[in-house]
């Protein structure tokens, strides 16, 4: 379900999940939860996509075959049109016993985050 406002400062799209994908070889995916897209930036430039910001907040749970990852935006994603990658925000993840995060940075348009997997960080290249 998609439910889209118009506010003073641009559209606000929230998401609603809840969907069920069945392999012909009986692998089920299922997603529930929901996330929301704010514009942030650029709504007065229509003319101007570049200058677009938007933040993504949410949680969902991905489920394969009994086996559930929760995920959640533990600090708000910015997309930046004008940038090939998400320039700041975490995604915290857990499965089972194991935590990790994906942190995209300060703000910075650049191809560097740093993922976390039960406390043994690694920088990476997006």
């Amino acid at each position: 379900t998609l439910t889209r406002t118009i506010t003073v400062n641009g559209p606000v799209v929230i998401i609603t999940m809840d969907i069920t994908a069945t392999h012909p070889n009986g692998h089920v995916h299922h997603k529930v939860g929901t996330a929301t897209r704010t514009m942030t930036a650029g709504y007065a430039t229509p003319l101007n996509p570049l200058d677009n910001v938007y933040s993504i907040t949410g949680n969902w749970t991905n489920t394969s075959n009994n086996n559930a990852t929760a995920v959640t935006i533990t600090s708000p994603l910015i997309v930046k049109l004008n940038c090939t990658h998400i320039v700041q925000g975490v995604i915290s993840y857990v499965k089972g016993s194991n935590n990790a995060t994906l942190d995209y940075g300060n703000g910075d348009c650049d191809a560097f985050a740093v993922f976390t997997l039960n406390g043994v960080v690694h920088n990476i290249t997006l």
